[in-house]
């Protein structure tokens, strides 16, 4: 990967966590909890709507949390290599996910072997 190429993602991913941390404050205020207003309905829905927005957050704090760790990388000189198999991420992955912390082949691992699990915590188990 060239210096521009590494630049060019830098701000990008500068430019993305600026638009998350944004996101992030925006609409942790969304959490609050009410003093039980409304009638039930009302309160089930609103109880609905801070879960989707927790979970929203939540996914929101760890794409932060893997841009933090790529910056980091960038400083350190091990940006843009595999922190499974340490070999380098191609340029167009990183160009799409900058903060992608594997190569094609891990991360299809890692998603096979999360599949894997989540089918056997499902079956009790056993895999289907």
């Amino acid at each position: 990967m060239t210096n521009a190429e590494t630049k060019h993602l830098e701000i990008a991913l500068q430019a993305r966590r600026q638009e998350i941390a944004s996101k992030i404050c925006g609409r942790v205020g969304e959490l609050g909890i009410g003093c039980g207003e409304g009638d039930i309905l009302d309160r089930i829905q609103s109880m609905a709507d801070r879960d989707e927005t927790a979970a929203m957050l939540s996914r929101l704090s760890s794409t932060l949390v893997d841009i933090d760790r790529s910056l980091r990388a960038m400083s350190e000189g091990s940006y843009g290599v595999c922190t499974r198999c340490g070999e380098p991420i191609a340029v167009k992955r990183l160009q799409i996910i900058p903060w992608a912390a594997y190569c094609v082949g891990c991360q299809e691992r890692f998603e096979s072997a999360h599949e894997e699990s989540k089918m056997s915590n499902l079956y009790g188990g056993e895999a289907a």
